[in-house]
């Protein structure tokens, strides 16, 4: 075969792949955000809960809980969910609420709840690129064991980047 045969034939490939990729695609896909709260379940109290050696999203050093900002896109499932970074198989954390304190709203309500987790989905339209919400996050500590149900609330962010 020629060279500029395989090129043609090379060409047509990825166009028609191209063409199928988005004839399959819509506007009601949307990518999903999953945050993680650790929680030193062994030690954890009201007076340490914002110790990010106590409770944290994995973020880097020096980055507090209440600085803590997770990026997101109109359209974003947004979803929150706990484990025990002490205690894993037996200990249980459980996000129940996330609530609006200030900034711009980015779910329909003010207020998300859940048992063991939380879901949101992004949907203000009028969104732009650089607005932030300041939420709260309550989440409740079950110790195995002891029977012990403890809750907290941290407050991190969320940005828009588009």
């Amino acid at each position: 075969m020629k060279t500029t045969n395989r090129f043609l034939i090379l060409i047509a490939i990825v166009l028609v792949s191209f063409s199928f990729n988005s004839c399959n695609r819509n506007k009601s896909d949307t990518t999903g955000t999953t945050i993680t709260l650790y929680v030193d379940t062994d030690n954890i109290n009201q007076q340490n809960k914002d110790s990010t050696n106590i409770s944290n999203f994995g973020q880097a050093s020096g980055v507090s809980n209440e600085d803590f900002t997770t990026d997101v896109e109109l359209g974003d499932d947004v979803i929150w969910v706990g484990v025990s970074s002490s205690s894993p198989e037996t200990d249980e954390v459980y996000i129940t609420r996330i609530k609006h304190k200030h900034g711009k709203e980015f779910f329909k309500n003010i207020e998300l709840t859940g048992k063991k987790k939380v879901r949101g989905k992004v949907e203000n339209k009028d969104l732009m690129k650089g607005d932030y919400m300041k939420y709260s996050i309550k989440f409740t500590v079950l110790k195995k064991g002891s029977n012990s149900k403890k809750q907290f609330i941290i407050d991190p962010k969320l940005e828009m980047i588009n």
